[in-house]
């Protein structure tokens, strides 16, 4: 009913010359006086006409039927949006002359959106009922049709892939150029340790970055272990699905948890069969299309009409960025294994489904899996079932050499030292070895390790809170249990290292110990810092994989039936030449649809025609056509013969004694100029 309400405002609020074009389509000669109103209600009575109405829907053609079922599944879907969903498969100037024709039709209609200044399209609720059935979203969601499978072993992101990336980053260091590049050096190193997967590790260095796990420096990054055990809490395909989105671009965390819940969505509606690119872009737009939960604020004031249509432009706004930033997305979500190449469609085009986690297929019966093997060299190889939380402590010690199904790693003086720089113990490394190792800890390698920490801790430099006290005041200390379970460290007599960390406030410390005679802390510089990540929810899908409807399909042999039908028709008229042209031309745009519509009163007595010499006629013609934005059909002379051109009119720039036609050549809509005087016929064609 509200759809009705709308049409018929649509239909009313029509330039008065569009208004009584459309009357004169459809009802014929325009009688006076006339009431609008009234005459919306006697189309209206003409479209519910069943003969009319088989027509409409006999005369749809596939393209008609894809731009309708867009329309139908995309809530507020407007002219931008319907060209980026159909972009790479329909230029954007067939969308819009398609759409003024479906208008012309009076198959859709198109009303202002709420709070916004974009106007969306939505389908008559006349024809609704009847063309509903052949609105099947396979047209605009396909199934690929499989050339050839692709089998080649997937890949995927792994814990140990991620680990060995980050033991690269802490042990060997890894820098980058002003471009966010990785350094020559830096290259090499890694397609040696990870082979061909360096675009990989370039979207994730960038992901690292703009998550802020790791900090650039001068001459390396250094990875944030604290941002990282937070990282590490998210489940796999949530960080996978955190590091996709992040490799492209930083994003405000508002903007991070919604770019990266559409991801889920929409990975989640991937459909057994897999997709191409341009299908999941398509699901994309859909899925950020679908109508907020938000509701708007009930309007009783200037400033909730202002809220309201803030909200409406952002959610807007949102939904442009979200689709132009899963292109670049999707790159990484392949690279990274969230979606793997299954083969390819007859087109050409790449076909991709949903990955999977390849350590899941682990299984260990205890907590702790043995998972690395040590040999008397020193030489490490890591097994998959670790998580990246189990994973991340043994990255600060031990170098990655070679990664692949299982890791190579290597325990070496400069590998150790980096670990205990990371406050680890020699006790803490012996037990973390020891507690995934298959056999017990060769015995050169503990000697090592601790002739490492000997040599390790014969200068050190420590950075922390460092509380100095009297020595009448050592007692204090040594003998309080809340002051000296603090203590990390006797540096010297009355000196001692606190393990307070150096971003939280000592005040309670001070409190609870009663040290409270203490001045002012003596600081060089206070760090504070807060890192979380926003919550996103399990993808859900959107059912784009088989369905149980069955959807009508269009016949292009009713279609060319109804069109030779209209055509004879015609034919036994008896009309003149351009009332008869201007007809056909309707016929075949699929305008005319019932038999009373083939009068001559429907037909505007207008001159649709001019030849080179009539320049005032051409004139006439390219004032008419850009006034009502048609296309005007041009023949030019060209090397001694004759080019036809069909083009949009812009403007026309006039001059004493001549003047110059400015058009749009489609499909890329480029600008071209020709003098008036040189065209040797126009031709005008009502789009």
């Amino acid at each position: 009913m509200q759809d009705m309400k709308a049409w018929t405002e649509y239909i009313s609020s029509l330039p008065d010359e569009k208004f009584f074009y459309i009357m004169r389509l459809y009802l014929g000669d325009i009688k006076t006086p006339f009431n609008k109103v009234r005459l919306t209600e006697q189309l209206a009575s003409f479209v519910r006409t069943k003969s009319n109405l088989d027509n409409m829907v006999a005369l749809l053609d596939e393209t008609d039927v894809k731009i309708l079922t867009a329309i139908h599944l995309l809530p507020g879907i407007t002219y931008n949006t319907l060209k980026a969903f159909f972009d790479g498969e329909y230029s954007f100037s067939l969308v819009s002359t398609r759409l003024t024709n479906l208008q012309d039709r009076l198959l859709i209609f198109y009303e202002k959106k709420p709070y916004s200044e974009e106007f969306q399209f939505k389908i008559n609720p006349l024809v609704e009922e009847e063309i509903k059935p052949y609105l099947n979203p396979d047209l605009v969601f396909p199934e690929p049709s499989m050339e050839q499978t692709s089998f080649e072993t997937p890949f995927m992101l792994s814990p140990n892939f991620l680990a060995a990336f980050i033991s690269y980053i802490n042990i060997t260091g890894c820098g980058l150029k002003a471009n966010g590049e990785f350094r020559k050096t830096d290259r090499e190193d890694l397609e040696e340790i990870f082979g061909d997967k360096l675009k990989c590790l370039q979207f994730l260095v960038n992901a690292f970055v703009n998550l802020q796990l790791v900090r650039e420096g001068e001459k390396k990054l250094t990875v944030v272990e604290k941002h990282f055990e937070t990282f590490c809490n998210l489940d796999e395909t949530t960080q996978y699905i955190f590091l996709a989105v992040a490799s492209v671009m930083r994003l405000s965390r508002d903007g991070l948890k919604k770019q990266c819940q559409l991801l889920a969505d929409t990975l989640a509606s991937v459909p057994e069969c897999g997709v191409t690119k341009k299908t999941f872009l398509r699901m994309t737009q859909f899925i950020a299309g679908r109508p907020s939960e938000e509701k708007p604020i009930k309007t009783v004031s200037r400033f909730s009409e202002l809220l309201n249509r803030a909200r409406a432009e952002g959610e807007a706004q949102n939904i442009s960025d979200a689709i132009s930033l899963m292109d670049s997305v999707f790159d990484a979500a392949v690279e990274f294994g969230l979606l793997t190449l299954y083969g390819e469609a007859e087109d050409g085009s790449n076909v991709y489904v949903k990955g999977f986690c390849n350590d899941k297929a682990f299984t260990f019966n205890s907590e702790k899996p043995k998972v690395l093997n040590i040999n008397a060299a020193s030489s490490v190889t890591l097994l998959p079932g670790l998580s990246l939380k189990d994973l991340l402590p043994l990255t600060f010690f031990m170098q990655a050499v070679k990664c692949s199904t299982v890791t190579e790693y290597e325990i070496s003086r400069a590998s150790v030292s980096s670990g205990f720089d990371k406050g680890y113990s020699l006790d803490k490394i012996t037990k973390l070895l020891s507690a995934y190792a298959t056999f017990e800890l060769p015995q050169n390698l503990l000697f090592n390790l601790e002739e490492w920490h000997n040599a390790y801790s014969s200068a050190v430099l420590y950075k922390g809170y460092v509380l100095k006290v009297s020595l009448e005041n050592i007692s204090l200390v040594e003998n309080n249990p809340a002051l000296s379970v603090h203590v990390k460290e006797k540096l010297a007599e009355g000196i001692y290292l606190l393990d307070i960390p150096v971003t939280e406030n000592p005040s309670a410390f001070i409190k609870e110990s009663g040290l409270d005679f203490m001045g002012s802390i003596k600081t060089i510089e206070k760090e504070v810092e807060i890192f979380s990540l926003p919550r996103i929810s399990e993808g859900v899908s959107s059912g784009f994989g088989k369905r149980n409807i069955e959807y009508l399909e269009i016949s292009e042999e009713q279609m060319q039936k109804t069109e030779d039908k209209l055509l004879n028709l015609l034919k036994e008229s008896n009309l003149g030449e351009l009332q008869n042209e201007s007809l056909q031309t309707r016929i075949l745009n699929h305008l005319i649809v019932s038999e009373s519509q083939l009068v001559s009163s429907s037909v505007r007595t207008e001159v649709i025609k001019a030849d080179g010499m009539d320049f005032h006629g051409k004139i006439h013609l390219i004032d008419t056509s850009i006034k009502n934005n048609d296309i005007l059909e041009l023949t030019l002379p060209k090397n001694g013969e004759e080019e036809i051109i069909r083009i949009r009119p812009v403007k026309l720039i006039k001059s004493e004694g001549e003047a110059v036609l400015k058009y749009e050549l489609p499909p890329d809509k480029e600008q071209h100029s020709y003098p008036v005087s040189r065209i040797m016929h126009i031709k005008r064609i009502r789009t």
